[in-house]
């Protein structure tokens, strides 16, 4: 296995970027982990309270928009891995447990 990140600008001021895990052999990426400190798509709504547009908007999309990620764009592919390590070991374990 292998890992890299990359980042959408360079430098320490990107507010995206992702992190994968690669197959030696294979070569085929076998996980993946998107990093984003702002989420544009949030900001279009209203944020007015008690509009219904917004908290119809609010509660439909708002669990999606919620950055993940809170830091500098240097430590976005450190975070990345560890999230993909992390879900890679509860996931094994489970399966394990079950055999």
């Amino acid at each position: 296995m292998s890992g890299d990140g990359s980042w959408h600008t360079p430098g320490p001021k990107s507010l995206h970027g992702l992190t994968a895990v690669i197959g030696y052999k294979s070569g085929e990426v076998l996980e993946l982990k998107v990093l984003s400190a702002y989420y544009h798509a949030c900001s279009v709504w209203d944020p007015t309270t008690g509009r219904v547009e917004y908290e119809e908007g609010l509660e439909n999309h708002g669990p999606y928009c919620l950055p993940n990620f809170d830091g500098s764009a240097w430590n976005m592919e450190v975070q990345g891995m560890a999230s993909i390590f992390k879900r890679s070991v509860e996931t094994l374990f489970e399966v394990f447990s079950f055999m």
